[in-house]
C-alpha cells in the first residue's frame, strides 16, 4: 500500500507549468497564476514563493542562479510518477490515455487490428500489453530522442523500475489443479531473482563456450543507431494511445536481419551461427554486439565485386558514394 500524500492544487499547477519549459521566470508564473485564479499578481507571487520554497527543499524544483529569478522542474514527485490506483495488476491493456493500470485489455476494432498487423509485417514490434509501471515509463520515454543520466526523465524511469521490482517481490501466482487444490508461488523474473539472472548468465556462457569449441573462426560486429530515433512512438486510435512501437529495437533488429542475410549470401556454402547481446548506452541508445561464428572475416579481399570486377574497397566506395581519401569505409577483416 502506498502512503504518498497528494500534492496541493498550487503544487500541481507549478509542476504542470514547469513541465512545459526548461525554465520559467517567477514573474511570468505569477502573472499567469493571477490571471487563472483571478487574483492580484502580488498575491499570486506570495502564494507561489511559499510553495516553490517547499518544492525546492524537497528536491522537486530547482531555483536557478540566473536573473530574473527562475525555476525549473528537477524531478516529478512520487504521486505524479506512480500509477494512480493502489490495486496493481501485472497484465493490463495498454490504454495510456486513461493512465489506469486497471483498464481492461483493449478491444480493438477491425481497422485497428489490421493496422497493427500491417505494422508487424513491416518488421516493427508493436506491444499492446504493459503493466502499470511500464506504461508510465513509456509515457515518459516517448518522443525523447535520448534520455541521459542526471535528467528528470532518467530519474523518473529509475524510480518506476525500483517500484516495479517491489511490486513483483510482494506478488504471487495462484494455480488450481483438477482436484480444486490451490498452489501459490512467488513472482520471479530475471530482474528480482538473482538465481534466475545467474542461470541466464550461465546459459549464455555455455552457449559461447560450445560455439568457440565448435568453430575455428569468429568475428564480432557492433550495430548501433543515432540519437535521432526515439526509444518509443505511440500508436493511436483516435486520441487514445492503444499500443507503442519500441522504435530503436525494431530498427536495430531489422538492421541485424539484413546484415546477416548479406553475410550468408557472401559466404554461401558456409554454416554460420550467431550469438547476440543487446545493450543500452547510459543515454538509453540501443546497440547490439553480434558474434558471427563460421567465417574469418566479412569481406573476402581476394574476390572481385560488381560488373567491373573491382576490389572490395573501391567497389563499396563507389556503391555507397564515399569519396576515396575523404570518407572512411569500415570493412572488418
Amino acid at each position: 500500500m502506498y502512503s504518498f500524500s497528494s500534492p496541493s492544487s498550487v503544487d500541481s499547477w507549478i509542476i504542470s507549468r514547469l513541465k512545459r519549459e526548461d525554465a520559467v521566470p517567477l514573474t511570468i508564473m505569477s502573472m499567469e497564476y493571477a490571471r487563472e485564479r483571478n487574483i492580484k499578481p502580488q498575491s499570486a507571487r506570495k502564494v507561489l514563493e511559499k510553495r516553490l520554497k517547499i518544492l525546492t527543499e524537497q528536491g522537486i524544483v530547482e531555483r536557478l542562479s540566473s536573473y530574473p529569478v527562475s525555476y525549473k522542474l528537477k524531478k516529478l514527485p512520487k504521486s505524479f510518477v506512480l500509477p494512480s490506483s493502489k490495486n496493481l495488476r501485472l497484465n493490463d491493456g495498454f490504454d495510456l490515455s486513461l493512465n489506469n493500470h486497471n483498464s481492461k485489455t483493449l478491444e480493438l476494432n477491425a481497422n485497428s487490428k489490421q493496422k497493427l498487423q500491417e505494422l508487424r509485417k513491416k518488421g516493427l514490434r508493436v506491444i499492446t500489453l504493459a503493466n502499470a509501471f511500464r506504461q508510465k515509463g513509456l509515457l515518459t520515454a516517448q518522443h525523447k530522442h535520448s534520455i541521459r543520466p542526471g535528467t528528470r526523465e532518467h530519474s523518473d524511469i529509475a524510480f518506476l523500475y525500483n517500484e516495479n521490482i517491489k511490486e513483483w517481490n510482494r506478488s504471487v501466482l495462484v494455480f488450481e489443479n483438477d482436484d480444486g487444490k490451490f498452489m501459490k508461488m512467488n513472482v520471479r523474473t530475471r530482474f528480482n531473482d538473482k538465481k534466475k539472472a545467474f542461470m541466464n548468465l550461465i546459459k549464455g556462457n555455455k552457449a559461447l563456450d560450445n560455439a568457440f569449441k565448435k568453430y575455428k573462426d569468429a568475428i564480432m560486429i557492433t550495430l548501433t543507431i543515432p540519437h535521432i530515433f526515439p526509444l518509443v512512438i505511440p500508436v493511436k486510435e483516435g486520441k487514445r494511445i492503444v499500443s507503442f512501437i519500441p522504435l530503436q529495437d525494431s530498427i536495430i533488429t531489422q538492421l541485424k536481419a539484413n546484415m546477416l542475410a548479406w553475410i550468408r549470401k557472401m559466404w554461401k556454402g558456409h554454416k554460420i551461427e550467431t550469438f547476440t547481446a543487446y545493450e543500452y548506452h547510459g543515454d538509453y541508445v540501443l546497440h547490439v554486439h553480434v558474434l558471427v561464428f563460421g567465417i574469418p572475416y566479412i569481406t573476402d579481399w581476394s574476390r572481385k565485386y560488381g560488373r567491373k570486377g573491382e576490389e572490395a574497397l573501391t567497389y563499396y566506395s563507389h556503391k555507397y558514394n564515399i569519396p576515396e581519401g575523404k570518407g572512411i569505409l569500415y570493412l572488418c577483416e
